[in-house]
C-alpha cells in the first residue's frame, strides 16, 4: 500500500492558506462626498490614505499600499482598519512577523475585530504556529459562531496536529453551516482517511468535486484509490486533477505510481521525470522511475534513480536497492 498522506496533508494546508489570504478582503472606508486632499481633516485625511492604498492594493502595488496604510496610520494612531490592511499587505509579501505585529495591534484596539483574527491567524498559520493560529480562529467562532470559513480552518490545522476526531467535527459544522465548502469536505475527507474510514473519504472527496471539481479533491481520492489497488481510478483521478493544475507534482506522482502498478513502464517514466521536473527533491519519483526504468532493462540508470531517492531520503530505499540492484 502507497502512503504519502502527509505529503498531501502539506500540500493541502498550503492551499488552505491561499484560500484565507484570497478571502481576507482589504476594507475600506468611503464617503459619499467627493472631496480633495486640502479641504479635509485629518481624520478624513487618513481615510483618503487609507482608500488609497486600497487601490493601490488592487493593481499590486503593495510598497505603495503600505505606505499609504502607513501614513494613515500616522494621522491616527488608533486607525484600527488601517493596521488590519497593512498587516494584511505584509501578510501577501511573506512578512508574518510584520503581519502577526499590525495585527495584534488592530486587535489591541479593538479585540472584538474578527478581520484581525483572521489575518493574524493566516499568518501564524503560514509561521507554523497551528496552536496559536487555532487560537485565533477559536476566537472567532466566539465573535461570529455561523463563521463556516473559521470552522473550516480550524479543522485543517487540526489535521495537520493529527488530532484526526477535532479534525472532523469542526469540518462538519463547517459543512452545517455551508454545505458547498468544498475545502471543508477534503479536509474532512484526509482525517476520514487517517482514521481508516475510507468509504466515508471517498464520499467526501467525491462531494467536493461535485461541488467545484476541486483538484486537491482529485488529487487525494486518486491517492486513496492507489492505496486500495484501483490503479485504473487512481490514474484517472490524477488526470482529471492535471487538467485543473498541470504542474502538480504529486498528481504525477500518483499517476505514475499507479501505472507502475499496472507495469506500465514506460508511462510511469514519463509521469515521474515529469514530477521530478516540477520538484527535482521528490525522493519517492526518483524511487518509482528507477523501478520502472530496472523494469524496462534500464539497470544503470535505474540503479542510479534508485540511489538518489536514498540520498533524497526516501524512508524504503534500502529495501528497493537491495531488490532491484542485483
Amino acid at each position: 500500500m502507497i502512503k504519502i498522506q502527509l505529503f498531501f496533508l502539506t500540500i493541502f494546508l498550503a492551499i488552505t492558506n491561499a484560500f484565507c489570504q484570497t478571502n481576507s478582503t482589504i476594507k475600506t472606508q468611503t464617503k459619499t462626498q467627493k472631496y480633495t486632499r486640502e479641504s479635509i481633516d485629518a481624520t478624513d485625511e487618513s481615510m483618503w490614505y487609507n482608500n488609497r492604498g486600497a487601490k493601490k492594493l488592487d493593481v499590486k502595488d503593495y510598497k505603495g499600499a503600505i505606505d499609504d496604510f502607513t501614513k494613515a496610520i500616522e494621522l491616527s494612531p488608533n486607525f484600527v482598519i488601517a493596521y488590519i490592511n497593512r498587516g494584511s499587505v505584509k501578510l501577501s509579501l511573506n512578512n508574518y512577523a510584520g503581519a502577526i505585529e499590525d495585527e495584534t495591534h488592530a486587535l489591541e484596539l479593538d479585540p472584538k475585530n474578527v478581520s484581525g483574527y483572521l489575518e493574524r491567524g493566516s499568518a501564524k498559520q503560514n509561521s507554523n504556529d497551528f496552536m496559536g493560529a487555532i487560537d485565533d480562529y477559536t476566537m472567532i467562532i466566539q465573535l461570529d459562531t455561523m463563521n463556516d470559513l473559521a470552522y473550516e480552518i480550524r479543522g485543517s490545522l487540526k489535521l495537520n496536529l493529527k488530532n484526526y476526531v477535532g479534525a472532523i467535527a469542526d469540518e462538519t459544522k463547517a459543512l452545517e453551516i455551508n454545505s458547498k465548502n468544498s475545502v471543508a469536505f477534503v479536509s474532512r475527507g484526509i482525517a476520514k482517511e487517517a482514521g481508516n474510514d475510507y468509504l466515508g473519504a471517498i464520499d467526501d472527496f467525491t462531494k467536493a468535486i461535485v461541488i467545484d471539481s476541486n483538484y486537491s479533491a482529485f488529487v487525494n481520492r486518486g491517492n486513496l484509490k492507489l492505496s486500495q489497488k484501483d490503479y485504473i481510478g487512481a490514474i484517472n483521478d490524477e488526470t482529471e486533477a492535471l487538467k485543473i493544475a498541470p504542474n502538480f507534482a504529486g498528481a504525477y506522482f500518483i499517476r505514475g505510481s499507479a501505472e507502475f502498478q499496472k507495469k506500465e513502464y514506460q508511462d510511469a517514466i514519463n509521469d515521474e521525470s515529469k514530477c521530478i521536473s516540477i520538484d527535482p527533491n521528490f525522493g519517492a519519483a526518483y524511487n518509482i522511475r528507477g523501478k520502472a526504468k530496472v523494469s524496462t532493462c534500464e539497470k544503470n540508470n535505474g540503479n542510479s534513480d534508485l540511489i538518489k531517492a536514498k540520498k533524497l531520503g526516501y524512508l524504503k530505499a534500502d529495501d528497493e536497492i537491495k531488490k532491484f540492484c542485483k
